[in-house]
């Protein structure tokens, strides 16, 4: 025989009436908003404490710090802007050097032993020994395309051209 307290599952109770029976506890809500403002002003207050610390501290005085080296960077600066006077003085100034260079003898590493010499002397020394050429076997001969230097390997594998399945 059925007990007739048992209610089985899926079947709803026959008091539910549609409606939460109790309401949110005003208490609860004003206690709730009351310690969030607390927390944010705890909050504020550590945050503020820290950056009055930070701005009573000295700052770094180590040689990586960017504080440091904009200070030292600050003292070797001109005090008035570095300005182009005139830039077709400057121009011809700069091409009277870099003709120099490409005209004369001179070191480029001394302790390398490394010598610039001027193009005119450069381009006879060229001339002198000349240019390399290729061999007698070589001549219009082009080297072996990929694919006949994959057919050349033994056992190779060949990739798929859609890739992997």
């Amino acid at each position: 025989m059925p007990n007739p307290n048992a209610h089985p599952q899926g079947k709803q109770h026959v008091d539910a009436s549609g409606y939460e029976k109790r309401d949110a506890s005003a208490k609860g809500i004003f206690l709730c908003v009351l310690g969030l403002l607390v927390t944010l002003v705890v909050v504020d207050l550590i945050v503020h404490w820290i950056y009055t610390d930070f701005r009573k501290s000295p700052t770094p005085s180590d040689r990586y710090t960017g504080s440091v080296r904009a200070k030292q960077a600050a003292a070797s600066a001109p005090e008035f802007p570095r300005l182009q006077i005139s830039p077709p003085a400057d121009l011809s100034k700069f091409r009277v050097e870099e003709a120099e260079q490409l005209n004369t003898y001179g070191w480029v590493n001394q302790t390398a032993g490394v010598v610039r010499i001027p193009v005119e002397r450069a381009m006879e020394l060229v001339l002198q020994k000349g240019l390399p050429t290729r061999q007698n076997g070589q001549q219009g001969k082009a080297g072996p395309s990929d694919f006949e230097l994959q057919q050349q390997r033994p056992n190779a594998k060949q990739p798929e051209a859609g890739g992997p399945r």
